[in-house]
């Protein structure tokens, strides 16, 4: 009985007994050995999944995850089968998960603050402050606190399942957010910048970004809780948003920018959100439908994506 590890093309690249001597039984011994006899790729850089056939006659998840057992995905001395088959891709240059995301939000946080001095002051961070709009200090502490939060909680909150991530993410996010950056900057602190007529709007918006925030960084501490140091371990959450979707942190971080949208009201703060709320949907209904794929009838059926009792 063994396990085939082909490229998409069919070749092969290593057969592996999975029982006598040298038998693999895990995704990592697999990864390891091909690391060591295959096409000595580094594990990291190493995607292994499941032929499509496999993944359209089963409830099993078709991407072979580290930490996990074979036995897991179908792959068992104790099926009659006697040859399984699994591809390989190598996903090229990695960089940590934690890297990209200091990275990515490295840059709003420093590029609005410089787009506001450099159009308020003229290089004078006090003359700045002095001539901004009251609503355009507003919301460079808003964005300020939106982005030194994603990065204090990088650092200290989130616990990563995978470690690495390939380098063209890299390049893509830091485009996303920091393009975003200076072009939302660029009109909010703008000299000609036209405030919102309303003050209830204004400050309508102050509480429902500030009551989001909040409540974002709630749902990844509960997160973090679910996944002990060191580990892959996923885990059902429960308690406060989580009760009515799975993934009420995107809920949060667009009803922020819905505020911040509502304190500033820009075409390109809007964009922005617009933008931003259409890839946390896509991400969203992944992770509902991985819940539901992994714990099947034990996750909460009422529970939807990211809109409570909607989608």
């Amino acid at each position: 009985m063994s396990l085939s590890v082909q490229h998409r093309s069919g070749k092969e690249l290593l057969r592996l007994p999975l029982q006598g001597p040298g038998a693999v039984q895990t995704v990592d011994e697999v990864k390891e050995a091909l690391q060591r006899d295959g096409p000595r790729v580094h594990w990291r850089r190493q995607r292994l999944t499941l032929p499509s056939t496999a993944t359209k006659t089963s409830s099993v998840r078709g991407v072979l995850e580290s930490g996990h057992r074979l036995d897991e995905y179908g792959i068992s001395v104790k099926s009659a089968q006697t040859e399984y088959v699994v591809h390989f891709k190598d996903l090229g240059p990695q960089v940590s998960w934690r890297g990209v995301f200091v990275a990515e939000y490295l840059g709003p946080l420093v590029l609005f603050p410089i787009i506001f001095i450099a159009q308020l002051g003229g290089g004078d961070a006090f003359k700045g402050w002095d001539r901004a709009h009251p609503y355009q200090r507003a919301a460079l502490v808003a964005w300020t606190i939106h982005f030194a939060k994603r990065e204090l909680e990088t650092l200290f909150v989130h616990r990563f399942s995978n470690a690495t991530m390939p380098w063209r993410n890299l390049v893509k996010n830091c485009m996303y957010y920091w393009g975003f950056a200076a072009y939302v900057a660029y009109f909010v602190c703008h000299p000609q910048y036209t405030p919102v007529a309303s003050h209830a709007q204004f400050w309508a918006g102050v509480v429902l970004f500030s009551l989001s925030e909040l409540g974002n960084l709630v749902c990844h501490w509960r997160l973090r809780q679910l996944r002990p140091p060191g580990t892959r371990v996923r885990q059902i959450p429960h308690g406060f948003l989580f009760e009515f979707v799975s993934c009420p942190n995107y809920t949060c971080e667009v009803v922020a920018w819905l505020g911040f949208n509502m304190m500033t009201q820009t075409v390109a703060g809007t964009l922005f959100m617009i933008v931003g709320a259409a890839q946390m949907m896509i991400w969203a209904n992944g992770k509902h439908r991985s819940y539901l794929r992994e714990f099947g009838a034990m996750y909460p059926r009422f529970r939807k994506r990211m809109i409570p009792f909607l989608w």
